[in-house]
């Protein structure tokens, strides 16, 4: 069996799945760009301690912002993967079935 008709067949046990697929796809593309700000967020308080002249509420900002950013990430996270456990549950339970249901 060739990769594309295994997506194929495939397929169609997703299309019916389609909104959680969706959902788990958004989720995980969140999470992604929340991940990718801590860098940046790191990289503004150090820039931001070590300037002089730099207002106190920036610095103040950037550091409450770090751990919302982590937090974020990891409750998006946490929703894609939880999102897609179970979609990978419903779609291996519906092959089961079609096969059982052919033996």
């Amino acid at each position: 069996m060739s990769y594309k008709q295994f997506i194929s067949r495939l397929s169609f046990y997703l299309k019916i799945y389609t909104g959680k697929l969706i959902f788990t796809s958004l989720m995980m593309m969140i999470a992604a760009v929340l991940a990718s700000l801590i860098p940046e967020i790191v990289g503004q308080i150090v820039d931001k301690l070590f300037m002089d002249g730099e207002s106190e509420s920036d610095i103040w900002f950037y550091t409450w912002a770090l751990p919302g950013a982590i937090a974020a990430s990891s409750l998006f996270t946490f929703l894609a993967i939880t999102a897609g456990s179970w979609l990978a549950g419903k779609v291996a339970m519906d092959l089961r079935s079609d096969i059982f249901a052919k033996l």
